[in-house]
């Protein structure tokens, strides 16, 4: 069974993680497609899945339209997202917070990446991987996975 939220708010849940930047940040950890202040997460479609809306495309073309959601995906996590995508779907989530650059410019900083297969009732737990430096951000993703898992 999935964590249970606790809200502090209406907009903000409980995170406990090592990261303190994170945890104020983040308004809530969800499962599905999201695009958040701390977590961008999307389905990635089969490779063999070739039609969409009525319409027939190649191999693998929907597919990479769903990695190209993501930005800075590093071919670490693309290479095996690919690798296990060629006849099943996978949710794919992105974990990480805004840092201001010297121009007021808030950037992303990554912690890492979760993931699963299957819908809210049946998630599981695929793969993680941590892809920001140190503890702390072993700690995000640590944190995180217990939310988005059935």
């Amino acid at each position: 069974m999935a964590k249970e939220k606790v809200w502090i708010d209406g907009n903000h849940m409980v995170f406990e993680s090592a990261h303190r930047t994170f945890n104020k940040q983040v308004g809530a950890i969800l499962e599905g497609q999201v695009f958040g202040p701390c977590q961008t997460s999307f389905c990635v479609r089969p490779y063999n899945e070739t039609k969409c809306n009525s319409t027939q495309f190649p191999k693998g073309h929907l597919r990479d339209c769903d990695l190209n959601t993501f930005k800075d995906i590093p071919s670490s996590v693309r290479d095996y997202v690919e690798s296990i995508t060629q006849d099943e779907g996978i949710l794919l989530y992105h974990f990480f917070h805004g840092k201001r650059d010297e121009y007021g410019v808030s950037r992303p900083v990554s912690h890492g990446w979760v993931i699963t297969r299957g819908d809210r009732k049946t998630a599981t737990l695929v793969r993680s991987f941590v892809t920001g430096r140190g503890y702390k951000s072993r700690s995000v993703i640590d944190e995180a996975i217990p939310y988005l898992i059935a």
